[in-house]
């Protein structure tokens, strides 16, 4: 006799083991502030408001820094047309920053930076010298010697870095944040070429929590002894996601198994 019961996502295998199923709570993301860097016009892409590049209530920014119109990015989106940045003359390391205001740390946060290629005079045997350094939230990610060549290269599927002219490279974490700030953070490599950035995204991840259970799968057995037993069953199914089972014995786990059926 197999007695199976649904609680919560709960099954009951002969009374001896059973079988947990774990499912993932629903995620949205809202957006907090989107900055077209460089930019002195807010720009729509994607349905997203990219706005004006200035320090405000909702984020500061720190200078030393330049920005550069680059209209030859037609027709790339006007969003990659100007960038924020600092020169590569200048012989010692330097950084500037956009600061984000008056969050809560209950909860994560999405960043997503955009980097564009735009300078023609790195599209050629210099390629390799667009370098520099990311840091977001004081080390929760950072990003050593960033190429934007060779980055939107990768991400466009290609291993050849000069693939990356008149491309996009997109940098996207989440992270964790204590107090109300969150820093993003590009610092030039001396011999680098321009650190610089296109454009910056936040949104706060809102967790709208898992109200359904998992459905309970038919669970069977070929075949047991004293010391075994063979469990085989049909895969759960849940409103959201199923992301994995734990089987136990007697109360004590006895195996983990990732969203197999």
């Amino acid at each position: 006799m197999v007695l199976l019961k649904n609680v919560r996502g709960y099954l009951f295998v002969n009374l001896l083991l059973f079988l947990m199923i774990f499912s993932v709570s629903a995620q949205t993301e809202t957006l907090v502030k989107a900055i077209n860097c460089g930019g002195t016009n807010p720009v729509n892409l994607n349905g997203i408001t990219y706005d004006i590049d200035q320090s405000d209530a909702a984020v500061t920014l720190s200078t030393p820094s330049d920005t550069w119109h680059f209209a030859h990015m037609t027709p790339m989106s006007e969003l990659y047309h100007r960038i924020r940045g600092i020169s590569r003359h200048r012989d010692t390391p330097d950084f500037f920053a956009y600061t984000f205001n008056n969050l809560s740390d209950t909860h994560a946060y999405r960043v997503e930076l955009h980097f564009a290629e735009v300078y023609h005079g790195v599209i050629n045997s210099n390629w390799d010298t667009r370098k520099f350094n990311i840091d977001i939230n004081y080390g929760q990610y950072s990003f050593t010697n960033y190429n934007i060549m060779t980055e939107a290269a990768t991400q466009a599927n290609s291993s050849n870095p000069l693939d990356g002219a008149r491309k996009v490279a997109i940098v996207s974490e989440v992270v964790n944040i204590s107090g109300d700030q969150l820093i993003v953070r590009i610092e030039n490599v001396v011999g680098g070429n321009d650190a610089n950035i296109s454009a910056i995204a936040l949104y706060r991840i809102e967790n709208t929590g898992d109200t359904q259970a998992p459905t309970a799968p038919t669970v069977s057995s070929t075949g047991q002894s004293s010391s075994t037993v063979d469990l085989s069953w049909s895969g759960a199914t849940d409103d959201i996601a199923i992301t994995g089972y734990k089987v136990y014995q007697n109360g004590s786990s006895i195996a983990t198994l990732g969203n197999v059926s």
